[in-house]
């Protein structure tokens, strides 16, 4: 099982509902305010992709032994802390949201590919401290999870 947080909460941009205005591109602290939305968007996926990739690569260099690449079936398990002031998307929103994430602790070797994924719990909560973050959790999947079937 591996472990890391991330420091931020996906940016609200991340939704796949989201609009930009033209004001929210013009208070954009670089310089992208003339660039279409999908640019945009780009730009906070590979933030929260990145912050992903650091956060698990920290938290593998502080285990005692040499970490191993998960392989098989594994289920996320995800804490969604957003920051005061922030609105809890619906959850197939914050689903969609959390892409970057899990491409970041994929790279950094978690797991072998996030299409070994065959289930997710997620909870999203209001930050206690007010600052964003998302704690994410890879485990291999039991064998009641993998074997469960559905009518």
């Amino acid at each position: 099982m591996y472990q890391c947080r991330v420091p931020m909460s996906p940016h609200p941009f991340l939704n796949p509902n989201a609009t930009i205005t033209r004001k929210q591109r013009d208070a954009l602290p670089f310089p992208l305010m003339l660039k279409k939305t999908p640019v945009i968007k780009n730009v906070f996926r590979q933030e929260y992709k990145d912050a992903s990739y650091w956060a698990a690569v920290t938290s593998l260099s502080r285990l005692s032994s040499t970490p191993t690449t998960l392989s098989g079936p594994v289920v996320l398990e995800v804490v969604i802390a957003y920051e005061r002031g922030r609105k809890i998307p619906d959850w197939d929103n914050a689903v969609a949201m959390l892409k970057a994430a899990i491409d970041g602790v994929t790279l950094a070797g978690f797991m072998k590919n996030d299409k070994q994924v065959i289930g997710m719990f997620m909870k999203q909560i209001k930050s206690i401290s007010g600052e964003g973050y998302t704690d994410l959790t890879v485990r291999k999947a039991t064998d009641e999870e993998i074997n469960r079937t559905y009518t």
